[in-house]
């Protein structure tokens, strides 16, 4: 019962509102609402008819190899990959030294010397300021830039002046709040954000109607490690060949929410469509 009820309140923190006032709301659009009293996870903007096709996706390509690790184990992969990928595309060298709970699983799988995704650090997203529609296209303007702030709201501030650096900023903010979840995961072998994602596991697993669905995108929109994936996906010039894919596959396998790679691949086609049409 105590487990039943601790995963009620995860959950409902999941679909919480948001406690922070601070970000310019958007007309045309939603926000995924994160419950946090500080502006740490993205609250990423979603268009108001957010649909996905009645037909599948085809499935995955999955190593049989994985299934001996954990969900824990994947979910540290994943993170971890992330996480490089960031202090690749920053050019930040400094890195976290100890990872107790996941030495071993770290030398298994020689995560350190994987190849991590190259990213496109453009400031596309100011076409956002002639057009709000194109917002949810561009996952990167619900980075925090503050603890009270997304990147979105600064840029409307400062008049869409200095993209490249407020981008960058932004970018390491999120960073570092992305390299305390990992400190955590390190230290302890766990963390809120993989609580959630664990409740989300099962959730899934239970709830079908759930599936394919705009609430079921915001669920797991707040799971940092997803939350990231969308991230570096929007922003990766190779992505889906890199050898970091082979983690995130896996653990959305687990909850079977592959289906959330639709919205990836929607969103970018948006934009490619847009730059076609522009050219």
């Amino acid at each position: 019962m105590k487990k039943i009820i601790t995963c009620t309140i995860i959950f409902s923190a999941i679909l919480g509102c948001s406690h922070t006032q601070n970000n310019i709301e958007l007309v045309q659009t939603d926000r995924i609402k994160v419950n946090q009293t500080e502006y740490v996870k993205p609250d990423f903007i979603l268009d108001k008819d957010v649909k996905f096709t009645k037909g599948r996706m085809p499935a995955s390509v999955v190593r049989e190899d994985f299934k001996h690790l954990s969900n824990r184990q994947l979910y540290f992969l994943s993170s971890y990959a992330l996480y490089k990928t960031y202090q690749k595309s920053l050019k930040i060298k400094d890195e976290i030294k100890s990872c107790p709970s996941f030495h071993d699983l770290m030398l298994k799988e020689d995560i350190k010397n994987k190849q991590t995704v190259n990213v496109d650090l453009s400031t596309e997203f100011t076409k956002v300021k002639d057009d709000i529609s194109l917002a949810a296209q561009y996952p990167v303007l619900a980075l925090p830039y503050s603890d009270q702030a997304d990147l979105y709201s600064v840029m409307v501030q400062r008049n869409w002046e200095n993209p490249q650096e407020h981008l960058e900023h932004a970018l390491k903010e999120h960073y570092k709040n992305t390299e305390e979840e990992l400190a955590q995961l390190c230290e302890t072998g766990v963390s809120p954000g993989y609580y959630i994602y664990e409740n989300l596991v099962t959730y899934f697993k239970q709830q079908k109607n759930f599936h394919r669905t705009k609430d079921g995108l915001k669920a797991l929109l707040k799971v940092p490690v997803i939350a990231n994936m969308l991230i570096v996906d929007s922003m990766s010039l190779d992505y889906k060949i890199n050898p970091i894919e082979k983690y995130n596959t896996w653990l959305l396998s687990r909850s079977n929410t592959a289906w959330i790679n639709e919205y990836f691949s929607t969103i970018k086609e948006k934009r490619t469509q847009r730059l076609s049409k522009n050219l």
